[in-house]
């Protein structure tokens, strides 16, 4: 089982819609399942603050984000060989404790997914919320940021 996680959006072009100001992109590799395990392990606790907190801040998306402001959930995608791939989708709408919005990661391991295409996923299977603010300061990415940290001893 093959796994990519991302730190940050998808560096390079986008779908359109108006400004947006994600990280970069620091991909980690995770290729063997020891390595896959320890890291889903040294996440869990970053995934429990960004559930804790997404609450406000989906209230927030849903009365307006500021002007040029954007709001992504991070999501795993997974095909039928079973690789993983984490991924940012830019949010749309959230309904019915479901979301729907864009793929915004330029896919690089799982298949039958891409750049921009539209997805729909529940909830609860959210692991980080990011709004990304137009002046390029950025709120949430608790992952994100872990993963900028992380280094398999």
């Amino acid at each position: 089982m093959l796994l990519l996680l991302f730190a940050g959006c998808a560096a390079g072009a986008h779908p359109a819609s108006g400004p947006v100001a994600p990280p970069p992109d620091k991909p980690v590799d995770a290729t063997t399942t020891s390595t896959r395990d320890k890291l889903f392990e040294a996440m869990k606790p970053y995934v429990a603050q960004a559930r804790a907190t997404y609450p406000a801040a989906k209230q927030r998306f849903l009365s307006g984000l500021p002007n040029g402001s954007t709001f992504f959930l991070t999501v795993r995608l997974t095909d039928p060989q079973e690789r993983i791939e984490q991924v940012f989708v830019k949010v749309d709408k959230i309904e019915n404790d479901r979301v729907t919005g864009k793929i915004w990661s330029n896919i690089q391991r799982v298949s039958g997914y891409s750049l921009g295409q539209t997805y729909e996923f529940p909830e609860a299977d959210l692991l980080d919320w990011l709004i990304s603010n137009p002046d390029g300061t950025e709120e949430g990415n608790f992952v994100g940021r872990f993963l900028d940290t992380w280094q398999n001893d």
